[in-house]
């Protein structure tokens, strides 16, 4: 016994429509595709190590101005350090590289995140990694009468695929490999481009 919703009007609902509502999975926003960690996120793990060290020298500081241990303050030391200062010809290329430093550091808060995977042609949001993607189509190349061993490299543009043949016609064996790959990768929404090479050598 199965049960059928109604749609307003006493319609049957489709299995197209949303459950609760009467809007078109079509007119639904596709979800968005999967990204690579913000490249700022890895100078701010740096940059909370660095603060963690500061605060255990402050603490150790503490420690020695509690009178607990023995021992000069490093916060202090490194204060009067900096107040006796005069200029030193050192301190124009450290600018500079500090400036340097901070500029890069803009240029990776505004870089965007990098796109790591392709779409799949599907009703719903599915997206393949690119390193599966690479995987995809290495075994497809493997999959090749006449290849020995292939590994690939993905990108979202381009495939490259490197195979190892047992020496038949490389021209041949090329075109059989692209077109495996090609097939393999016939399910993404916008397929990359697939670029082969072959050497020879070696027993299947």
């Amino acid at each position: 016994m199965t049960t059928t919703d109604l749609a307003p009007g006493g319609a049957d609902r489709t299995p197209d429509q949303w459950e609760g509502g009467d809007h078109d999975r079509s007119t639904a926003l596709p979800a968005a595709a999967p990204v690579a960690p913000l490249a700022a996120s890895y100078l701010g793990a740096l940059c909370g190590i660095a603060l963690v060290a500061l605060g255990v020298v402050g603490i150790r500081d503490g420690i020695v101005a509690a009178g607990w241990i023995n021992g000069r303050l490093w916060t202090r030391m490194t204060v009067d350090w900096i107040d006796g200062q005069t200029f030193h010809g050192w301190m124009v290329p450290v600018g500079i590289i500090a400036a340097l430093l901070g500029l890069l550091c803009v240029v990776l808060a505004l870089k965007p995140r990098r796109k790591r995977a392709v779409a799949l042609s599907a009703r719903s949001s599915i997206y393949l990694e690119l390193s599966d993607a690479a995987r995809l189509a290495a075994a497809a190349a493997r999959s090749v009468p006449g290849v020995v061993d292939a590994n690939a490299r993905a990108r979202r543009r381009q495939i490259t695929v490197r195979a190892r043949t047992t020496g038949a016609d490389p021209a041949e064996q090329r075109a059989a490999v692209s077109g495996a790959v090609t097939d393999a990768l016939a399910p993404l929404t916008d397929p990359p481009r697939v670029k082969v090479r072959v050497s020879t050598g070696g027993r299947r």
